[in-house]
């Protein structure tokens, strides 16, 4: 489905849209799609967060990730304390936090794929939606993500 007017938005690529439907040069997503919107490009995009119990842990999910092509880019925050119900019991824990860009259709493998290497019963694993952003930036993710 296409955007009311959206032969004239720029792509990601060389041009407008318009442009990217008529000659099929630009971004890759483009290539063989009628009728793609700005909007359709980046509606995959999502930003997944993931808790670990330390650094160490945090830094091997985010490498098992990044080599699986699940993720374009991760992200560790160090120090991060963490306050949440389990088991009933207020609990506070000193954590890591992983921020990761990734597309919405490598989400259930990035999550079999972090359930598997992560120490918790219950790992945090969580996404949301990309709305807007730079359109290089966006791109690249894609371009990163599609790759593998």
């Amino acid at each position: 489905m296409r955007d009311a007017d959206d032969s004239e938005m720029p792509c990601v690529g060389l041009g407008t849209v318009r442009h990217c439907r008529a000659q099929a040069q630009c971004h890759p997503a483009i290539r063989g799609r009628e009728g793609i919107s700005r909007k359709d490009l980046y509606m995959e995009a999502i930003v997944v967060f993931v808790t670990a119990a330390n650094s160490d842990e945090g830094e091997l999910i985010a490498h098992r990730l990044l080599d699986a092509g699940l993720v374009a880019c991760a992200s560790v925050v160090r120090d991060v304390s963490s306050h949440f119900i389990w088991r009933g019991t207020r609990t506070q824990a000193d954590e890591c936090l992983l921020v990761m860009k990734t597309l919405r259709s490598r989400f259930a493998d990035l999550c079999r794929e972090v359930r598997d290497a992560h120490s918790y019963e219950v790992p945090e694993i969580i996404a949301l939606p990309i709305l807007e952003g730079d359109e290089a930036y966006l791109s690249w993710l894609k371009e990163a993500v599609d790759a593998s």
